[in-house]
């Protein structure tokens, strides 16, 4: 399974991923405001509430009764998200993760921004190497980390966050990623069927 060793091969699951995320959550973001130009607000929002509140109840449980670790919590998120069809950008940054992780792609991680800066997004890394690809999802972005300081410009804009304001929220660096996902969500029910085979 494909270990990640040029930039180039990252920047190509990056955007891989990024269609497939955009493909699975087919009613965009549930933001109740328009995001940035060409972003995930594909949808309305009197659509969102109800689904978004099942999502939001169904991962709240799986959290406290389950407890997965925080990768089980992101592929959780995944699933819940593409059952609603919707998500935000951390909604959005799970489906890709989890759309990488079933394709057996590895070192990623979902990263985030917490508040004031509050985005999600995902970091396909070029193993041994300080290099790696941005997969932003719902922001219609796929990039090697040359760019990074251009992708921050975009999506902040006038409040750029320090690079140590990052946080990693699920990572995976091994082979076999690609049977992780059924096991870790095999009890998690979806308002929706899951499909994330594209």
């Amino acid at each position: 399974m494909p270990c990640i060793t040029r930039v180039e091969d990252a920047v190509s699951w990056a955007t891989k991923a990024r269609n497939a995320a955009r493909e699975i959550l087919t009613n965009g973001n549930c933001n109740p405001y328009p995001g940035l130009p060409g972003t995930a607000h594909r949808a309305p929002g009197q659509f969102m509430n109800e689904e978004v509140t099942k999502k939001r109840a169904i991962i709240n449980k799986a959290m406290t009764e389950i407890n997965p670790d925080p990768l089980g919590v992101t592929l959780c998120d995944a699933k819940i998200a593409a059952g609603s069809k919707c998500g935000n950008c951390g909604e959005h940054a799970s489906v890709a993760f989890t759309w990488l992780l079933t394709q057996g792609v590895y070192p990623i991680e979902k990263c985030f921004f917490p508040q004031p800066y509050d985005h999600a997004f995902v970091l396909i890394r070029v193993s041994g190497r300080q290099e790696f690809a941005i997969c932003d999802p719902w922001a219609n972005i796929s990039c090697p980390s040359q760019h990074w300081n251009e992708w921050k410009s975009f999506i902040f804009q006038n409040n750029i966050p320090p690079n140590e304001a990052m946080r990693v929220a699920a990572e995976y660096n091994q082979e076999g990623s690609e049977h992780v996902y059924n096991k870790l969500t095999s009890g998690q029910v979806a308002p929706d069927a899951m499909d994330l085979s594209l």
